[in-house]
């Protein structure tokens, strides 16, 4: 299965016209405590074309407290039966250039994003699906059990530009579900690159029942 991820960056979208090959499409929703100011629209355009499976995704944001990202997250996320889960972005941060490094995700961070999952699972009833890099997690020490949270329980989004066949994950995964592997696909629909993602299979099993 292909799909695509997107933001209020890849506007203006072409719903009606989208690549009828996009089995699925992951909206941005929210960042720390802010709301993707697209979001909105673009999961209901999304919704309307009766095709995709559609999912969203939260940047989790290291200096905010994870329980005020938990209630952004809570009141704007549009989150129905058959939509993969809610995913939870974990990159290091950058400026608004994104050249400049402004916080590099580590052990000090596992905490936080332990405390946030542990949130969604209580909510929602499922685990969400962790975004993240090979690097961005051995940086955090790989870590699995933080309290009641099994990280290794949470979907793998794995995020990868390679020419390899696979992407490379990190402990405590032993496979991956969404493999993005490519930040600069073309798309009809869409103006611009946009982010390219591919499954192994259906993702039924991990869908919001």
């Amino acid at each position: 299965m292909q799909g695509i991820d997107i933001s209020h960056h890849n506007a203006p979208i072409d719903w009606p016209n989208l690549d009828p090959a996009t089995d699925f499409v992951i909206i941005k929703a929210t960042d720390g405590h802010s709301v993707d100011k697209l979001y909105a629209n673009s999961m209901a355009a999304c919704r309307a074309l009766a095709g995709p499976t559609v999912g969203s995704y939260h940047w989790f944001q290291p200096a905010i407290p994870p329980t005020a990202q938990f209630n952004t997250i809570v009141n704007t996320i549009d989150q129905r039966s058959g939509d993969l889960p809610i995913a939870l972005d974990i990159e290091d941060q950058y400026d608004s250039t994104g050249k400049v490094l402004t916080h590099a995700m580590g052990p000090g961070d596992v905490p936080n994003v332990a405390a946030l999952v542990s949130m969604i699972y209580a909510k929602y009833g499922f685990y969400p699906m962790i975004y993240t890099g090979k690097y961005v997690w051995n940086a955090m020490g790989n870590p699995n059990v933080v309290g009641s949270v099994t990280f290794a329980d949470c979907p793998l989004w794995i995020a990868q530009y390679t020419g390899a066949a696979a992407p490379s994950i990190p402990l405590p995964w032993l496979a991956w579900r969404i493999w993005q592997y490519s930040s600069n696909g073309k798309v009809a629909g869409l103006p611009g690159n946009t982010d390219m993602d591919r499954t192994l299979d259906d993702l039924a099993d991990i869908r919001v029942p």
